[in-house]
């Protein structure tokens, strides 16, 4: 059963400890390598990309450990405690390392995975898809070619991307089949058994192959799926759109449609992003309409449609209005997108506060949100908070947006070799923490690369993954920023159960101003348990249980009923949840929980033990 949320007093503690520099110490949020299988730094892995599907997570990687590369799979089941001892490779349709397999995408729901990659083991590139169905641990025997317009390995296919509408996917690339780039794109409505037999072409507003068309996006939503790319048949570049009201059955055939409305023959409009909600589109990407000489300046546009991608606003609005458009010497450069309903937040690297405006660049990243589908804006704030403006290059943004919490990471360079940081708002834009928080913590600040870091989020878990150069050659990590690790240890109780404790999911993420919970299972039914809380990991005598909260145990004295048939073993169940303080010196703090049970029929003290659960609170 649950109790009242109350303030967690021991919480509170830990803001002053923090405050008198004794918490410094529990500041640092572990990261963990899972390119396991070989010797750290033994081969080159990187450009990972993670999904969390509810409390499962999973991540793929471009991995050479075989010779050429191929595209590697790791999975946690328990939250981010444990990894694939031996993570599996997907691009199977050939030998290992016999050709190189690049670009990896992944979407995940449920215990449906889906990947798509690019694979040359035609010749040249070509698009391939994987999948399983069991949260991972098994896959298609022998992955599925999407570019089916073509031979095999004909034309060399480019930048996949997915898109995952509950058992509905839609793959978008470019390929040069018929000269210049164009966009197809395939579908499947059965969690990619099928798949259309040929491919589709979305740049139908000129011919083929006359024009590039490139860096492709793709959103599937209900029986609709929107494709985004930018194109060069005018002269300059735009952004264009096509769309399919019928789950790809037809597209629009006649003419797509364009979203960007500078000059036709001279702006460019570059690295599309799209984002839905319902029947909602929205689209951002950079622009150099506002200065077309050297050196070029970029900004951030912005469309939307609110009918499924028929129509779109016919003047697009710019994003990064808090300096001077184009000519005032600022770049604002590829931007990424979040959208729930019609909260629109927009991220990108900007250079505004460079002081000489001059190669090599110094981005800082700002966020800016609308709160009505993208007429207006509320105005940039700065997000790399950590040091001074300009003072250091930040870049290679990627953003998530869970409920109300949206998260931006990027790759930074202010002590010396690029780190991975994140920042987080918690009320959907409104207000970011107020410092970023530096995610690779395992080796000094700036001393190994750290670089492209990319984040996915679910209702209560966040996970980051970036490659690392720590060991060598570079090998893949993750962090979850605002995590519950669960570890061994406990005490039995009655019929030799443990009880368990986990963080509890409904809880959503510790955040200061959220909510820690806790879910205890397998306890006394009907008995009374209580929680203790520590600000460390390491062990602690208490009664005659061994402890892994340590130092500094304190008693949470509100004890609380567990449910279960009353005397059955192991029946017990219960939570407790507590609300964090709005402080910003817990941000980053750790602490450990663990659960005590009455049970007369423990060994010794008439109590059993739960394992203990370390906790990292987020801002």
């Amino acid at each position: 059963m649950n109790s009242p949320i109350r303030p967690l007093d021991f919480l509170a503690r830990l803001a002053a400890l923090a405050l008198l520099g004794a918490g410094a110490a529990a500041q640092k949020v572990p990261d963990l390598r899972i390119d396991l299988g070989e010797a750290a730094g033994a081969s080159l892995s990187d450009f990972p990309v993670p999904a969390v599907a509810g409390t499962k997570f999973h991540v793929v990687w471009v991995d050479s450990r075989n010779g050429q590369s191929d595209i590697y799979y790791s999975r946690s089941l328990d939250r981010g405690v444990t990894w694939s001892a031996a993570p599996q490779r997907l691009d199977t349709g050939s030998a290992p390392g016999s050709s190189a397999s690049t670009k990896p995408r992944i979407q995940a729901a449920g215990n449906a995975v889906y990947v798509i990659w690019l694979d040359e083991q035609n010749g040249q590139s070509d698009v391939y898809f994987n999948r399983s169905l069991d949260a991972g641990a098994t896959w298609l025997a022998a992955p599925i070619r999407l570019d089916t317009g073509s031979a095999p390995g004909a034309a060399a296919g480019d930048l996949p991307n997915l898109a995952l509408n509950g058992n509905k996917l839609a793959a978008v690339w470019q390929d040069a089949r018929n000269g210049l780039t164009d966009v197809y794109v395939n579908r499947s409505l059965d969690q990619g058994t099928t798949w259309l037999a040929s491919d589709v072409r979305m740049d139908v507003g000129s011919p083929p192959g006359a024009a590039l068309s490139a860096d492709s996006v793709i959103a599937y939503t209900g029986s609709t799926i929107i494709a985004s790319w930018e194109d060069w048949r005018d002269g300059g570049v735009g952004i264009y759109v096509n769309r399919s009201h019928d789950d790809g059955a037809t597209f629009l055939t006649a003419s797509d449609i364009r979203l960007d409305s500078g000059p036709t023959t001279e702006g460019w409009s570059r690295d599309p992003k799209i984002a839905v909600q319902g029947n909602s589109a929205y689209v951002t990407w950079y622009d150099n309409r506002n200065d077309t000489v050297d050196p070029i300046y970029w900004d951030i546009y912005f469309n939307r449609s609110l009918d499924l991608g028929d129509t779109w606003l016919a003047t697009d609005v710019r994003v990064d209005s808090g300096v001077p458009a184009g000519g005032a010497g600022s770049h604002s450069v590829k931007p990424v997108i979040a959208a729930n309903g019609s909260i629109v937040v927009v991220s990108w690297p900007d250079t505004r506060n460079d002081a000489d405006g001059l190669p090599p660049y110094k981005f800082d990243i700002y966020a800016n949100r609308s709160i009505n589908g993208g007429l207006s804006w509320d105005g940039e704030q700065r997000l790399d908070t950590g040091d001074a403006p300009g003072a250091n290059d930040s870049s290679s943004v990627d953003i998530a947006l869970s409920g109300t919490d949206v998260y931006v990471v990027w790759q930074d360079q202010r002590s010396g070799k690029v780190d991975a940081f994140l920042s987080a708002s918690h009320d959907l834009g409104i207000s970011w923490a107020p410092t970023d928080r530096r995610l690779d913590t395992g080796d000094v600040p700036g001393a190994f690369a750290s670089r492209y870091p990319r984040i996915s989020a679910s209702a209560s878990d966040v996970l980051v993954t970036w490659y690392d150069e720590r060991s060598g050659l570079a090998d893949i990590y993750v962090n979850q920023p605002f995590a519950y690790a669960s570890q061994p240890g406990g005490k039995a109780g009655s019929g030799g159960f443990v009880p368990g404790l986990a963080g509890l999911v409904s809880s959503g993420h510790a955040v200061i101003g959220g909510k820690a919970g806790f879910d205890l299972t397998r306890g006394l039914g009907g008995s009374i348990a209580g929680l203790l809380f520590g600000t460390g990991s390491a062990p602690v005598a208490f009664l005659d249980v061994t402890l892994g909260i340590g130092p500094v145990p304190s008693f949470d004295f509100t004890l609380f009923a567990l449910g279960g048939a009353a005397g059955v073993a192991g029946a017990g169940s219960g939570a407790r949840e507590f609300a964090i303080p709005v402080d910003a010196a817990l941000i980053g703090l750790y602490f450990g929980a663990q659960a005590l049970v009455y049970d007369p029929g423990a060994a010794g003290a008439p109590v059993s033990a739960s394992n203990p659960v370390g906790c990292w609170i987020g801002g």
